[in-house]
């Protein structure tokens, strides 16, 4: 039998809510009830309003733009990790880590950044150091002769 973990949104304005879990057309014989404080939500939502990225480039796999921080922070994207990610902060490369094990993240410090993500995958890595390899040899060949 496959067990699929599923999300309900129970929505109330009142102030209990009676959940009945049975045995219906699925089988289950633990659960989790979550429960959100909206008012905390929508506090940092606002907050993370204040710091949006601004797009000045969105190419396969090349995004660029700016921001403008007021402290020094995390910056998080809903870019998918990758180690082949490389990214810049004013010309200058930064670790990137990964949020929530899954999503690319940078340090960037308080004041307006040029932000420029690229990524570059293991294949292109090894195609352009095969081309190196093959350009430097050619040359040194070149002048040998």
């Amino acid at each position: 039998m496959t067990i699929m973990k599923k999300i309900i949104n129970i929505s109330s304005t009142e102030d209990t809510v009676d959940v009945i879990v049975g045995y219906n057309y699925y089988y289950e014989d633990e659960f989790e009830i979550y429960n959100i404080n909206h008012d905390l939500f929508e506090s940092a939502y606002n907050y993370l309003q204040n710091y949006q990225f601004e797009y000045t480039k969105f190419k396969n796999n090349n995004i660029e733009g700016n921001i403008t921080l007021d402290e020094n922070m995390m910056i998080y994207t809903s870019i998918p990790y990758d180690e082949g990610w490389k990214v810049l902060v004013d010309g200058k490369e930064v670790k990137t880590e990964k949020f929530a094990d899954s999503l690319l993240m940078f340090k960037a410090g308080k004041g307006k950044h040029k932000i420029k993500n690229s990524l570059y995958s293991t294949i292109t890595k090894t195609w352009i150091n095969h081309f190196n390899h093959f350009y430097r040899n050619f040359t040194i060949n070149k002048k040998s002769n």
